[in-house]
């Protein structure tokens, strides 16, 4: 508060008070800014799955929203950044240990067979397609086809991760009575490097169950005699 010389009028300026009343306001927003960032990437999460929501924006989201429900901790009030840390962490550690768990067979199978992602993506995916083919063939004609190519099995499907083409190898013993087969990164037959493409763990990859023809056609019954 002031008092102009010149025209006696009285002024009221704002002090130091006011603009730290502001910034407290501001700072108090802190908190219920990340909380709530946080439960749209917990909530929204599952949802996309289910809906076309983008998983890739969410997951930034709860992550700044984590780091700002941190700073929040700093200002009152501070319940909302204690609650978003801990949503948050739970959050994180349910997705984590889901996906761990859904990709341990994919991880296992890669050291197993010593291969990169990439390659054990491509096996899986060619050798789907691959055996689709065949037992649709299966199913119309009843027996396994001769040969990939008989399967209608074309393209990339008829080779695996290296460009080599896969061993298809009519086998009754086993149970769908053939085998599917890449020699590996060696490019050598019989050794420790090939993979069978049917037993190798498909996480999420799965092969198409094996299809039998049904019997079809009725007996005929003979016509019965005419007694003499």
């Amino acid at each position: 508060m002031s008092l102009d010389n010149d025209s006696g009028a009285l002024s009221v300026h704002a002090g130091p008070t006011s603009n730290a009343a502001e910034c407290r306001n501001e700072r108090s927003l802190v908190g219920p800014v990340g909380l709530g960032m946080v439960v749209v990437a917990t909530v929204g999460s599952p949802a996309c799955f289910l809906l076309p929501c983008p998983l890739l924006l969410l997951v930034p989201v709860g992550l700044i929203g984590l780091l700002v429900c941190l700073v929040g901790l700093l200002f009152r009030p501070r319940w909302c950044g204690a609650v978003g840390l801990l949503i948050g962490t739970l959050c994180l550690a349910a997705w984590t240990g889901f996906f761990w768990t859904a990709f341990a067979p994919a991880i296992a199978g890669m050291r197993q067979y010593n291969l990169t992602a990439g390659e054990y993506v491509i096996l899986l995916m060619r050798s789907q397609a691959a055996v689709e083919l065949i037992e649709l063939r299966r199913k119309s004609d009843g027996t396994p086809p001769a040969s990939l190519a008989k399967a209608g099995v074309t393209g990339d499907d008829l080779v695996d991760a290296w460009n080599r083409p896969l061993r298809y190898v009519i086998n009754p013993a086993t149970a769908r009575g053939y085998e599917l087969i890449t020699i590996g990164k060696d490019g050598i037959p019989g050794t420790q490097d090939d993979i069978d493409l049917i037993s190798i763990p498909r996480n999420g990859f799965e092969l198409a169950p094996i299809r039998r023809r049904r019997a079809t056609g009725s007996q005929s019954v003979p016509p019965a005699k005419s007694g003499g």
